[in-house]
């Protein structure tokens, strides 16, 4: 079948072009050839507009002796690519534990927030624009739209000057995905820490710069021996870095940071006078139970912003004069309560009203059917 249709390629000169080719002969899948035609397509406007360099693409061509040596290739164009501006992680003893080996320590890396946020800004301006502020227009007018919220109300950023265009609103997002064995019973996970601009639009691949990932195999919940306290720790003191705005002048066990000769000191500036305040904490509601030490969303009393529970103050009552809701959590209620243990409630800002559901997740855990049952019920009762 193949064949025919090879040959009948070859004798219509439109369809007679390499990637066509390679998908007749089975090299690549009909997707694979819709998306390097979507690519070609955007290749050719930037040749009309003067923004492709020719001579790159063709070094590219040539890479591997233009492919006869397929195992230079990737050397090769490691070699090509410019030195980078970007930080490189950072790598610290963390508690883990093995199978064979116990509970050990051994060094993981983390892309510390600050360092990352002040390279965009000096190093990389046009990133800068697309994916952490736009413009200060932009970042008044979020900071206008949340003004008369709760959470802005009992938030510092309302004290800092010039917060309206200086202030960059963050989420820091946390979850697990499979890494191994996917789909199989066996399966193994990853968690991931992330963090993103609020005032950034676009794809989320382009938006969210990762901070940790760690598989969950080797975690460790031990009393002296906490994987994620120690991580949460490092990740806390970056990120209370870009609040304050300035390079730390103490390291993240309160000692005095040592930088380099040709390079920041302590105290100056991270990006030129913008800070950021983490507003969002997202995640699903097994990472909120798990990590960040709430109520779990299965127990009788399973809400960590109001003391809900099955028996006199029912979660489940969606009605505009439910009990819950004259009995929702403010900050010192909420602590009060317990809750704000793990060590991301040391951020500057971040509390019971940071936590923001993962929708993609939660929806399908039941709310919807929740909704339209206690909703259909209260109408049937007017």
């Amino acid at each position: 079948m193949f064949l025919n249709l090879c040959e009948s390629i070859v004798f219509e000169p439109m369809w007679d072009t390499p990637t066509v080719m390679m998908w007749a002969w089975g090299v690549i899948s009909p997707q694979i050839l819709q998306h390097i035609m979507f690519l070609f397509i955007a290749d050719i406007a930037c040749a009309e507009q003067n923004r492709l360099n020719k001579k790159t693409v063709r070094r590219l061509a040539a890479l591997g002796t233009e492919g006869r040596h397929g195992n230079n290739i990737h050397h090769e164009l490691l070699n090509m690519m410019p030195e980078t501006k970007m930080p490189k992680p950072h790598s610290f003893l963390t508690p883990l534990r093995h199978n064979v080996l116990g509970f050990i320590n051994r060094g993981v890396d983390m892309i510390l927030p600050h360092e990352l946020f002040a390279a965009l800004y000096h190093y990389y301006p046009q990133a800068w624009l697309d994916r952490i502020c736009p413009s200060a227009e932009t970042c008044r007018r979020f900071w206008g739209a949340v003004r008369g919220s709760v959470q802005f109300m009992t938030h510092p950023v309302r004290h800092r000057p010039n917060f309206m265009t200086r202030c960059i609103p963050l989420t820091l997002h946390g979850d697990g995905t499979p890494v191994v064995g996917i789909g199989k019973a066996w399966g193994r996970l990853m968690d991931i820490w992330s963090w993103t601009s609020i005032l950034a639009t676009g794809p989320t691949i382009l938006r969210a710069f990762m901070v940790f990932c760690l598989h969950t195999a080797i975690q460790c919940v031990r009393a002296g021996h906490n994987t994620l306290d120690v991580v949460f720790k490092k990740m806390a003191w970056s990120f209370t870095a870009m609040w304050v705005g300035k390079w730390p002048t103490h390291d993240w066990n309160g000692g005095p940071m040592h930088y380099p000769a040709r390079g920041p000191s302590g105290g100056d500036d991270l990006a030129g006078g913008f800070f950021c305040a983490i507003w969002a904490l997202i995640g699903d509601l097994d990472y909120w139970r798990a990590y960040l030490r709430l109520p779990n969303s299965t127990s009788n009393t399973p809400c960590a912003i109001c003391p809900c529970n099955v028996s006199d103050c029912p979660w489940y009552d969606f009605r505009t004069h439910a009990v819950w809701l004259g009995r929702i959590y403010d900050t010192a209620a909420w602590t009060a309560a317990g809750m704000g243990m793990c060590v991301l409630f040391t951020i500057p800002g971040v509390t019971n009203h940071s936590l923001h559901p993962d929708w993609m997740h939660a929806k399908h855990l039941g709310t919807d059917k929740v909704l339209h049952n206690n909703g259909h019920i209260e109408y049937l009762n007017r």
